[in-house]
């Protein structure tokens, strides 16, 4: 009778551990779905800033920042929303500015962009900051971009 116990309790044991162990691993397969969905959702917002980014470049608007600077027809509402079971957001557009100690390096913009010596036109390098969030499991990303903008001179023909 104490055998039998014994072996009851130790299958009742080997039971709750397996139940434990793949209800944890199930848990761990949502959350790593979430990641990715959540990377994405952070990718379609970088997608979104690209889209303004360009618009503004090309009505000759190349002073523009978010959330600093809001112009025209922009709206904060913009560079937020929901996707799906998820949100994505735009943070922040800047231009890029290093710290080093109390010197600071840029901001990179209107700067000459040259090619073997020759000038060709101006650049600006931009540092977009996104994210994504998927409530089912609290899973967030936040991702940090440098994107370099090149403005080329065009020759009258």
């Amino acid at each position: 009778m104490l055998v039998v116990l014994g072996v009851l309790s130790l299958v009742i044991a080997l039971g709750f551990t397996f139940s434990r162990f793949s209800r944890q691993t199930g848990l761990d397969v949502y959350r790593q779905v979430d990641t990715l969905r959540a990377r994405w959702l952070a990718r379609g917002a970088l997608a979104k800033a690209f889209v303004v980014l360009r618009r503004e470049m090309e009505a000759h608007y190349y002073g523009w920042s978010f959330p600093d600077q809001r112009v025209g027809r922009l709206l904060p509402e913009q560079f937020e929303g929901a996707l799906g079971d998820g949100t994505w957001k735009v943070v922040s557009v800047e231009p890029l500015t290093f710290h080093r100690g109390e010197a600071t390096i840029g901001p990179y913009r209107n700067r000459p962009y040259r090619r073997h010596g020759e000038s060709l036109g101006y650049y600006d390098v931009f540092k977009i900051v996104t994210e994504g969030y998927v409530p089912r499991t609290t899973t967030g990303v936040r991702m940090t971009s440098l994107v370099k903008i090149v403005r080329k001179r065009v020759a009258p023909q």
